[in-house]
């Protein structure tokens, strides 16, 4: 499985545009469209203050 990983993430890579049909985009868009959820555990995450920032 990871040498399709790999070889998936190769081809994706060297895309600049992903094309879709009218069917396949609709999907897009209403997935796009959807409002965001409300994830406590990201929430509580992006809460604490960053280890990487100068105090």
């Amino acid at each position: 499985m990871s040498n399709l990983t790999v070889a998936a993430r190769r081809v994706l890579a060297d895309r600049t545009e992903f094309a879709l049909d009218t069917k396949d985009r609709a999907t897009w868009e209403a997935v796009n469209d959807r409002p965001p959820r409300d994830l406590a555990g990201l929430r509580a995450l992006m809460d604490r203050p960053s280890p990487f920032a100068d105090e």
